[in-house]
């Protein structure tokens, strides 16, 4: 009978055994199965979850985004006017700003063509262009109350751009106006003065016919011994009555105050514009 119930317990004993081997692998799956699902590949654990939501984040951002959140938005210069376009190509030379919200912008190493390419990014932007020269290389555009003149200058790789108030012009008498120009502005020597316009913002435009090239060339030494800065800003060739005729355009400058003169043969005429 102790035989018996000896044998009866070994069994017990096994079976027991059996069931807590069962119980333990049990619990090492369920327990594998819990760290499989924590892990986060390229991130952070979910025992932190603000720390993965930060880093997934930033990671969104770098990655699969087209903004620099370390750069700003775009590369305008400073300075560069709201109202226009930026220039496609070249080197911005300066930019200079003025009363009345003017801006005169001078760039170097473009092109006539980048100067068209703008021309239609100006047009684009609802500028419209009420003047285009290709003898000259200036295009006019207006757009509210602002105006902008594009000058590519003779060797086709330097430009300026102006940019002011629209000017409404108004006439002055037909006579040097030595109120209107810096002080010490030599006078022109001859000619006839034929009209003499100002602008609100200033600007003057003189037209002096019945001269000669002889007397403006001279005119050009003649500002220049008055201290002022005289360059040549372009020569370009401009059809007339079925010939050709070059014109010198001339950039002069003094104390802050600068224009454009130039003298056209086919009127013996010369012209001023006055900033």
């Amino acid at each position: 009978m102790r035989k018996i119930l000896l044998i009866v317990l070994a069994i017990a004993m096994a079976l027991l055994l059996c069931a807590g081997c069962n119980n333990i692998s049990h619990t090492n799956d369920d327990d594998l199965d819990e760290e499989l699902e924590v892990i986060v590949i390229g991130g952070a654990s979910d025992d932190d979850p603000d720390e993965a939501s930060d880093g997934d984040s930033n990671d969104v951002s770098d990655d699969d985004s087209n903004v620099d959140n370390d750069k700003p938005d775009g590369d305008t210069p400073d300075g560069w006017p709201i109202e226009l376009p930026l220039y496609p190509d070249g080197e911005i030379e300066r930019i200079v700003p003025g009363e009345n919200d003017y801006y005169g912008i001078d760039i170097i190493n473009t092109s006539k063509a980048t100067m068209e390419e703008y021309a239609g990014m100006m047009i684009n932007a609802g500028w419209e262009c009420t003047k285009s020269d290709d003898d000259l290389m200036i295009k006019n555009f207006e757009k509210g109350d602002r105006s902008v003149m594009l000058l590519m200058y003779d060797d086709e790789e330097s430009l300026t751009i102006s940019l002011r108030d629209t000017p409404a012009e108004r006439p002055l008498p037909n006579v040097w106006p030595a109120d209107r120009l810096p002080q010490g502005f030599p006078e022109y020597p001859d000619g006839n003065i034929v009209t003499v316009y100002i602008f609100e913002n200033g600007n003057l435009y003189i037209t002096i016919e019945e001269t000669s090239q002889e007397t403006f060339d001279k005119y050009l030494t003649t500002l220049k011994d008055a201290g002022l800065s005289v360059e040549n800003a372009g020569t370009d060739t401009i059809e007339y009555e079925g010939e050709e005729y070059p014109t010198v355009f001339w950039k002069i400058e003094k104390d802050g105050d600068s224009g454009l003169l130039y003298f056209f043969v086919p009127d013996s005429t010369a012209r001023f514009a006055m900033n």
